[in-house]
C-alpha cells in the first residue's frame, strides 16, 4: 500500500515535470508569456521556486535566448514570512536572495480562491499564473493516524522523539513530512530533514 502511494507520488511528481518543461517550450516557441504561482513559503516552495529559476538558466545556457524574460514567478505565503520554521534571519535572508533572483516574494498574503488562470487573493486582487502550485501546509498522509496505535499531531505526523523513534514503538522511526518533533520548551515542531 505504501509503495502504491509512493508509485503515484512518483508519478505526480514526473507529470509536473513534463508539464514545466512543455510550459517552456511554449512560451519559447510561441513567444508568449508564462506566469508561475507557487502557495506556500515553506522548504518545499522556496526549493521549488529556486528550481524553476535553475531551470530557466540552464535551458538558457543551451540557446533558449529570451526565455528569463517571458518567465515570471511568484511566491506566495500566508504568514508573516518564508520558511516559518527557521530562525527570522534566515526567513529574510532567503527572502531577499529569492528576489534577487527575480522571484516575486508576497509575505501576509491568504488565497481566497483558485481560477483556471489565477489566485484569487483575501483582498480580491489576483496572481495570474498559467501554472498553478500548492506548496502550502505540511500534511503527512491520512492512513497515518490510524497505523498500529502510533501517536499522531493534528496533520497525521508521527510524533517523534529526538532520536526519531516514534513515541509508543521505539523500532519504528520517521523522519520529513511524516514526522513531528517538539523540543521541551519550544513553541514549534521542528523541520525535520526529508532527503
Amino acid at each position: 500500500m505504501l509503495d502504491d502511494r509512493l508509485t503515484h507520488a512518483g508519478r505526480q511528481a514526473d507529470a509536473f515535470n513534463q508539464e514545466v518543461r512543455l510550459r517552456m517550450l511554449q512560451c519559447l516557441a510561441q513567444e508568449i508569456p508564462l506566469s508561475i504561482a507557487i502557495v506556500g513559503g515553506g522548504a518545499t516552495g522556496v526549493e521549488l521556486a529556486a528550481e524553476l529559476v535553475q531551470l530557466t538558466e540552464l535551458a538558457i545556457s543551451y540557446g533558449a535566448v529570451g526565455l528569463a524574460d517571458r518567465i515570471s514567478i511568484t511566491l506566495i505565503e500566508s504568514g508573516p514570512g518564508l520558511l516559518a520554521a527557521f530562525p527570522k534571519d534566515i526567513s529574510q535572508a532567503t527572502q531577499t536572495r529569492l528576489e534577487s533572483l527575480g522571484i516575486r516574494v508576497m509575505t501576509g498574503t491568504s488565497i481566497k480562491s483558485v481560477e483556471s488562470e489565477a489566485f484569487v487573493l483575501g483582498d480580491g486582487s489576483r496572481v495570474e499564473a498559467a501554472l498553478k502550485v500548492w506548496a502550502a501546509g505540511v500534511k503527512a498522509p491520512d492512513f497515518l493516524q490510524g497505523l498500529d496505535g502510533l501517536e499522531t499531531g493534528r496533520n497525521s505526523q508521527l510524533i517523534v522523539q529526538p532520536s526519531l523513534q516514534t513515541t509508543r514503538d521505539q523500532n519504528i522511526f520517521a523522519v520529513g513530512d511524516c514526522a513531528s518533533l517538539m523540543l521541551p520548551g519550544t513553541e514549534r515542531p521542528l523541520p525535520l530533514p526529508h532527503r
